[in-house]
């Protein structure tokens, strides 16, 4: 089921039954204690739900505790990011995702949660399952607030939603919130050795936003430049199934410029698994604004990204030591996507990003940073 679709599904039927459960929620106060069962609900974004995660490593918790909901696509990742317990919708047919919403709504309230977050933006869908699940449960729910957003009543507090912080401390917000305390280690430790020369590219953005793609042609040519300056580097392509073709011209256009490259197309060859293990010892990842992106930043892998309407500094890698960010500097045509003309990602030259990678690709030779 294509995300317009559900976009447009979630706008026309979720109104009014939204509004209507909004009526009898957002009355219940609990106290967390040791055996208090969270649920998260995440479906859209796998650079959401990673940052989820790691905000969330920020504080004392039981993985038993913690009762993960979203995308059936998302499960393998999610897993690899720690996520114990994770009950997954189907959402390739609308008569699939009726089935899995409905099914999950009862199979937690039998589970008596005491605390359940949603941690979606817009979605009117995500809200009604929560509202539906504190109806029947009595659960302390938490959602977001803003005074554009559709669906902010109903919740028995709010997350403010703000463009001036970054959105994990946002999510910090929330766990303390529900009464979660600090904790002294917080960090994820990587110790696989990296291999310097090896280059993952994941030119791909989500359906949600096609405005933080940048041309595919600009990768051509970025990776030609790299070639020349550093002719030992090998390249692989990521992304999912359906970008596969996509990928393959940008390396008959690679090929074109120079057929002794090296490079290779692994979108929809890699398991989950596999792209995590490489994502976590290639030597520098360079990506558009998406959901990889945080998975390296969640495995503290050097990155190079580039940045159309979105910004890193609100939702960027949050250990910057080794992230380059490539960015529009924004003017008054900035805002609103622009009309879905998106001068922000077509204003970023080549040179703009050869020049971040090189910057990075020094550094960590100097450091040692990579073996």
């Amino acid at each position: 089921m294509q995300i317009s679709l559900m976009k447009k599904l979630d706008t026309i039927f979720g109104i009014i039954p939204d509004y209507l459960l909004s009526l009898f929620t957002g009355f219940q106060k609990i106290t967390f204690n040791d055996s208090s069962k969270i649920i998260l609900v995440k479906m859209f974004g796998l650079g959401s739900l990673t940052l989820i995660k790691a905000s969330l490593n920020f504080f004392k918790y039981s993985p038993e505790q913690i009762i993960l909901i979203t995308f059936r696509e998302n499960e393998e990742f999610a897993r690899f990011l720690g996520f114990k317990k994770i009950y997954t919708l189907r959402n390739n047919t609308f008569f699939n995702f009726i089935i899995d919403y409905f099914k999950t709504i009862l199979i937690i309230i039998k589970q008596k949660p005491h605390f359940i977050i949603d941690f979606e933006f817009y979605s009117r869908t995500t809200s009604i399952f929560t509202k539906l699940i504190v109806l029947f449960n009595k659960s302390y729910s938490l959602g977001f607030w803003d005074k554009d957003f559709p669906r902010n009543k109903g919740y028995s507090d709010t997350m403010p939603f703000s463009y001036a912080t970054h959105i994990t401390n946002i999510y910090k917000l929330a766990f303390k919130k529900i009464g979660l305390n600090n904790s002294l280690n917080s960090s994820l430790t990587i110790n696989q050795k990296r291999e310097s020369d090896l280059i993952l590219i994941n030119p791909n953005a989500s359906e949600l936003a096609l405005g933080r793609k940048w041309d595919a042609l600009n990768f051509a040519e970025l990776i030609k430049k790299i070639n020349q300056l550093y002719p030992q580097i090998n390249f692989i392509l990521t992304g999912s199934r359906n970008e596969y073709s996509a990928n393959q011209k940008i390396i008959e256009k690679t090929k074109e410029i120079n057929p002794k490259i090296k490079i290779e197309n692994s979108a929809g060859i890699w398991s989950a698994e596999d792209f995590c293990q490489k994502i976590s010892t290639c030597g520098i990842f360079i990506t558009n604004d998406s959901g990889p992106l945080h998975l390296a930043s969640f495995t503290q892998t050097p990155t190079v990204s580039i940045w159309g309407p979105g910004s890193p500094y609100q939702f960027g890698p949050m250990d910057k030591k080794y992230h380059k960010s490539c960015m529009y500097i924004r003017g008054e045509d900035a805002g609103g996507y622009c009309k879905k003309t998106f001068p922000c990602i077509k204003s970023i030259l080549v040179d703009n990003v050869l020049n971040a990678f090189q910057l990075l690709y020094e550094e960590l030779s100097k450091n040692k940073i990579n073996v």
